[in-house]
Formats: structure tokens, sequence, C-alpha cells
């Protein structure tokens, strides 16, 4: 399993710019796909990997103006309710959800990863192990099981890994300086101690 990652650490969300080749899909998006991942259970390469297959590596213009780097099928209506998302992303035989950017796009796939239905998806200990599970689940992302699904996620996992994806962690808040003020708020009191002293000694001379 993947280990957790905070995603309140790290500002790294993807721009939705036009990107068509699998470096710059991966430079883009490898860190949400660390989020994603976090919050789904899933491995962020397994993630990437369906995002790259989905929008054929930033290619399909039509997914990218939806906010949309997976096509998540419209079942009979919107799954949030009649007033969420349009289903106005189709082809011949399905459409999908069109979102208003991509954060929530972002949660919306996390929500359907982290349903129980791909439990036996995130028990898998390898990113091929879950990429196994999941091409062999009935009706991901709204599709039948294709045969040939595996292999393109295991062809597009080693891709990214290529790459050796990383995110960059951001220089650390500003905070107070806790030694010195303590030593500061010490010395005042010795201070104060100390004239305190001075004055009942000299009051007790008089």
């Amino acid at each position: 399993m993947p280990s957790p990652a905070s995603s309140s650490r790290r500002s790294r969300k993807g721009k939705g710019k036009d990107v068509a080749s699998p470096a710059d899909f991966t430079t883009q998006w490898w860190c949400s796909a660390v989020d994603a991942g976090a919050a789904t259970g899933l491995f962020p390469e397994l993630v990437l990997a369906t995002w790259g297959i989905d929008t054929g590596w930033g290619a399909a213009q039509g997914m990218l103006d939806c906010h949309a780097l997976l096509g998540i099928v419209c079942h009979g209506g919107h799954w949030h309710g009649p007033d969420a998302w349009p289903c106005t992303l189709c082809n011949p035989t399905l459409c999908f959800y069109c979102y208003p950017d991509f954060d929530t796009f972002l949660r919306d796939f996390a929500a359907v990863l982290g349903d129980v239905t791909y439990d036996v998806v995130r028990v898998q200990s390898t990113a091929e192990g879950q990429a196994e599970a999941l091409a062999n689940q009935t009706g991901f992302a709204g599709a039948p099981p294709n045969p040939e699904y595996l292999a393109s996620l295991l062809a597009a996992m080693a891709t990214i890994r290529s790459f050796n994806p990383f995110c960059p962690e951001p220089p650390p808040p500003p905070s107070v300086q806790i030694p010195s003020l303590v030593a500061m708020l010490v010395g005042a009191g010795l201070v104060y101690t100390s004239a305190s002293l001075l004055i009942r000694a000299r009051k007790g001379g008089l």
C-alpha cells in the first residue's frame, strides 16, 4: 500500500495547460496523483497511469476542457444528485461528467475510487498487483473489462517511473523563535528581580 501523504504539505496542483507527452503530463500531474493516491489507497503511478491512458497523456482536449483526467460515467443522471455536474462529455456510447475545475474532479475521483467496490484493489501490496485488480474490476470508469487494459497500465506505469517524478517540499512556514523569546523573557525577569532586590536592600539600609 502507498504511504499516506498530506495534501496540505505541498501545493502542487496541475493547472490544466496543454500537454500531449508522457514527460510533460507526468511533470504536471504527478503531485496531484500523489494526493489522489493518499486519498484512495492507490499507488500514485497507477493513478497517473489511468489518467494518462484516458487523456492520451493530455492530448484529449475535450477532457481537459471538462477538467476531467478520467472519464467518470454518468449512470442515469448525476451520481451526486440532480444539481451536480453536467453529463456533456460524450462518445457514441457513454457520457461523462464535466467539472467546473480540476479540484472538483480530484475530489470526485477520490470519492469514486475510495468506494468499497475498490477494496479488492487497495489490498494489493504492489502497484502491479493493484493494476491487475483494477483491470479485472468490472465497470471501472464505466467501461467493460478490457483484457488489454492491464498491459496498457503496466506500460504507462513503467513510462512514469522512468521520469523519476517527485514533489518538492515547500519551505517551512515562518515560526516564532521560541528559544530567543524565552531568553528575552527570562532576561527581563532577572532584571526585574535584581532591581527589586536592590530597591529592597536600599530601603533596608535606610
